[in-house]
């Protein structure tokens, strides 16, 4: 089970976005943050609702292709296809963990 660090700030989301009715973000905007990973289920509901409404807050959005999942491979792939050609960047977590290691 994968539970949040005890320091981990935790927003409680009732909509697909993560940034419809909650504070998350005048949260990233005073932590100074200005680009966003996107992970978790599912792709092309909630994970795709969510990075889509980063990118029209000017954050630089970018999909984790390996640490999202949905009901249907078919329907994970579109958003994929999405996100690379009109949205943002995907990645790979090995690509981003390597980029991060470089620098």
């Amino acid at each position: 089970m994968v539970e949040p660090e005890k320091e981990e700030i935790v927003v409680i989301k009732h909509k697909y976005s993560a940034f419809v009715g909650t504070d998350l973000d005048n949260l990233l905007q005073s932590l100074g943050i200005q680009s966003l990973l996107f992970t978790g289920v599912a792709t092309n509901i909630c994970v795709e609702s969510t990075l889509r409404d980063g990118l029209h807050h000017d954050y630089l959005v970018t999909l984790v292709d390996d640490c999202c999942a949905t009901y249907d491979m078919t329907d994970h792939i579109s958003t994929i296809r999405n996100v690379e050609n009109r949205f943002g960047m995907v990645a790979t977590s090995e690509e981003i963990t390597g980029f991060w290691n470089k620098r």
